[in-house]
């Protein structure tokens, strides 16, 4: 006898599932059934005849008949011959059990290899009934005598219903394999952490986000750690109490933001969807954990900027007003010291110069913290400007600091602004010897870095690629976390962020109250350090020849302290106190003006306007703008203009008068200068 193969009837195992074409077509019996009396019409059927007998096929086929069907039918009696019939599309296979090529019991193992859902009935005249159980129990739907083939149509149909019912249940588990194989790599694989846990929050499931947001090392140990997953995620006891209290009212929470306790003692910023599932007799909580750690910081950084934009702009107001005030203090020191005689009174005036100066100094960070940094840029080899600032601080700071520096030979340039430069490391070490009343120490570092994409991605403006950090340590008291995020609202740090981040760098705060403070500077390399001249200083300025200068400024003390310094230079002056007075005595003196001396924030018509208005009465009008608010959008508008030169307010009168000079002369040059 043939080797047993494994049966059909059993489960099947999980196998490729056939064609549309190869499915058990389903049991149409309409309203009646095979072998019922008055029937008209035949049912087709698709069939396999495996038998070596003609005549027993014919008989077959005659009972078929009987019973109501139309059969479309073919004899084989060999494998081959077997093999070539089963994708043809047939209904059911009677098969004789002993042949003299062929056996039922291969043909059921052909049948079981090729995964196809046709019923096969074995039909036999010599059949005992061990082998029929056999055959059974190894996949055949049915087994019949030849000399009992009157409910041969009886046993076709339930074979095909069976068949069919049998694919559809196959079909239907394999559907429900794969939906499960999908839900749980969704769950397994999903980027939010995922959990299940009892009404009182012990954890009877978790996907491995959960774990790793909560730094445990795989589900399994968090499920065997956590007693109660909302006091896990909210640790707070008010936010606690609050979330319990949601999720009473509604059933539901959804978006709750709050700090949750990682295993390692650190809190991380979370978004909880939570929900209270109930079931037949059970109830259970069920809900979704986002990390939104980057996106908070992302958010404190964008609230940061904007409350730092508002005091900028609030910032370059005053520097305008206070640029006003401090100009004619500036101008005025040199008109007293040529009437003063005696050495007091030249002390007092040289003391007020010196108190204007270092009020322009702030004016200065105000402006520059409130537009960004736009100065010249050149190759700057930070250890120098280290050095200088340490030579300062030794002269100056209390001798209980111990200062301490680490300054490679070998280090990359940066491109910036010296000056810019120079007052973030001032800044930045007199915040430090402040925070040390009681002495400490204060250390300096530079070293080059590499800044890659993910530490770039996580500061604002900042880009991958070689940079310069520039450490300040402290060991002094340190920030209370409650008020780091506001540090940068003041002058000397608000300008050292915006200088930074003007020469494409960020800072990076590591404090804790107590124990020190450290910043870290990063700023961008440059390629190479160019060698550039250094900036010459002012001479004193030129005398004029009594030429007309026509002065436009809304400022009636400005024009009254810039035109005392004027006449006692040699100039003679006509005041306008906007553009549009200035327009009316131009055209009155127009033969005598040389020069224009405007300001360019002005009510009326400014100084942009009122340059236009002269360019498009003279060729070539010599004009000196002022300015009290920096770079501003009128200060690039008249510059476009060109031969314009333009002064910062508060400049000095030297300054003035080099300008005046140069205009008067045609020459080209950038102005801007503060005058020290």
């Amino acid at each position: 006898m043939d080797s047993v193969p494994p049966s059909l009837c059993e489960e099947p195992r999980v196998v490729a599932l056939p064609a549309a074409t190869d499915r058990p077509r389903q049991s149409s019996r309409r309203e009646r059934r095979p072998g019922q009396p008055g029937e008209t019409e035949a049912l087709p059927l698709k069939v396999l005849i495996v038998e070596d007998s003609e005549h027993d096929a014919e008989l077959i086929v005659r009972h078929l008949k009987q019973a109501g069907y139309a059969p479309d039918w073919a004899r084989v009696d060999t494998a081959e011959g077997f093999r070539a019939q089963l994708g043809s599309g047939l209904d059911v296979i009677l098969c004789e059990c002993q042949m003299a090529q062929f056996s039922g019991l291969q043909a059921l193992r052909l049948l079981l290899e090729s995964s196809l859902p046709i019923p096969l009935i074995i039909i036999s005249s010599t059949i005992g009934e061990e082998t029929a159980v056999t055959a059974i129990r190894n996949g055949a739907a049915d087994y019949l005598r030849k000399d009992r083939l009157a409910r041969l149509g009886q046993s076709v149909e339930h074979a095909i219903e069976q068949c069919r019912l049998r694919y559809e249940h196959r079909t239907m588990m394999e559907a429900l394999r794969q939906a499960e194989a999908r839900y749980r790599g969704i769950f397994e694989n999903a980027v939010e952490g995922i959990f299940q846990a009892l009404p009182e929050g012990r954890l009877i499931a978790a996907n491995p986000a959960l774990s790793r947001i909560l730094g445990y090392a795989s589900p399994r140990e968090a499920i065997g750690m956590i007693d109660d997953i909302l006091a896990h995620l909210c640790p707070e006891p008010e936010r606690l109490r609050e979330l319990r209290r949601l999720l009473e009212e509604s059933g539901l929470v959804t978006g709750f933001e709050t700090q949750a306790a990682c295993w390692d003692g650190r809190l991380t910023w979370v978004s909880l969807n939570c929900r209270i599932v109930r079931g037949a007799g059970s109830v259970h909580l069920e809900g979704t954990v986002e990390d939104v750690t980057e996106r908070k910081k992302l958010e404190a950084q964008l609230l940061r900027a904007q409350r730092l934009d508002s005091v900028g702009r609030l910032a370059g107001g005053v520097a305008h007003d206070l640029n006003n005030i401090l100009l004619p203090i500036l101008i005025s020191p040199g008109l007293l010291r040529e009437r003063l005689q005696d050495a007091e009174s030249r002390e007092i005036v040289d003391s007020i110069e010196v108190s204007a100066r270092r009020a322009a100094d702030i004016v200065r960070q105000l402006l520059t913290f409130s537009r960004g940094t736009d100065g010249e840029r050149v190759p700057v080899q930070l250890r120098t400007l280290v050095n200088e600032m340490l030579s300062i601080m030794r002269e100056t700071f209390p001798k209980s600091i111990n200062l301490r520096s680490t300054l490679p030979m070998e280090l990359h340039p940066v491109r910036g602004d010296p000056t810019q430069l120079h007052q973030v490391i001032m800044n930045l070490c007199v915040n430090a010897r402040d925070a040390m009343p009681h002495g400490g120490d204060l250390t300096l570092a530079l070293a080059d870095c590499e800044v890659d994409a993910a530490m770039a991605r996580t500061n604002n403006g900042a880009k991958p690629g070689p940079h310069v950090l520039l450490s300040v340590t402290d060991t002094g008291t340190g920030i209370p976390a409650d008020y780091v995020d506001k540090i940068f609202e003041g002058v000397g740090l608000s300008t050292v962020l915006g200088i930074v981040n003007g020469h494409g760098g960020f800072i990076q705060l590591e404090t804790a109250a107590g124990r020190g403070t450290q910043f870290r500077i990063y700023l961008p390399a440059c390629a190479q350090l160019e060698q550039t001249e250094p900036a010459a200083s002012p001479a004193a300025g030129p005398r004029g020849q009594g030429e007309l200068v026509l002065l436009v400024d809304d400022e009636r003390v400005v024009r009254q302290a810039t035109r005392t310094m004027l006449e006692r230079h040699g100039y003679r002056v006509l005041e306008a106190r906007d553009g549009e007075d200035a327009l009316e005595r131009f055209e009155q003196h127009a033969a005598e003006v040389a020069v224009v001396v405007v300001d360019l924030l002005m009510p009326h018509m400014d100084g942009v306007e009122l340059t236009r208005q002269l360019r498009d009465r003279l060729e070539s009008p010599a004009i000196v703008a002022m300015t009290g608010v920096g770079n501003s959008p009128k200060v690039t508008q008249v510059k476009e203009l060109g031969g314009v030169q333009v002064l910062e307010k508060p400049f000095t009168a030297e300054v003035l008068l080099q300008a005046i000079g140069r205009v008067l002369r045609r020459e080209s040059g950038v102005a801007g200068s503060w005058g020290w």
